[in-house]
C-alpha cells in the first residue's frame, strides 16, 4: 500500500470534493480517500502495484480539475 498527497486545482465548491471523493473511491486498488477543500489537497492510499500516481491524476482530470503529487 502506498499513500500520495495531491494538490487538486480549481475546487470551487463542496459539490466539488464529494465528485471527486466518489469517483477516487470507485478505483478498485484505492482504500482510502481524504480531501480537504480548504487545503485542495486529497490524500489517497492505494494498492501501487495496481494503480500508478498518473492513474490518479487522470481521474481527478475526467472530472475537469488538476491534480499534482506534492
Amino acid at each position: 500500500m502506498k499513500t500520495d498527497i495531491y494538490e487538486v486545482k480549481n475546487m470551487q465548491c463542496v459539490s466539488c470534493q464529494l465528485g471527486i471523493q466518489k469517483l477516487v473511491k470507485k478505483l478498485k486498488p484505492v482504500t482510502e480517500v481524504k480531501l480537504l477543500f480548504g487545503e485542495s489537497k486529497l490524500e489517497v492510499t492505494y494498492d501501487d502495484t495496481a494503480l500508478s500516481p498518473q492513474d490518479i491524476i487522470d481521474t481527478i482530470g475526467r472530472l475537469g480539475y488538476q491534480a499534482q503529487v506534492i
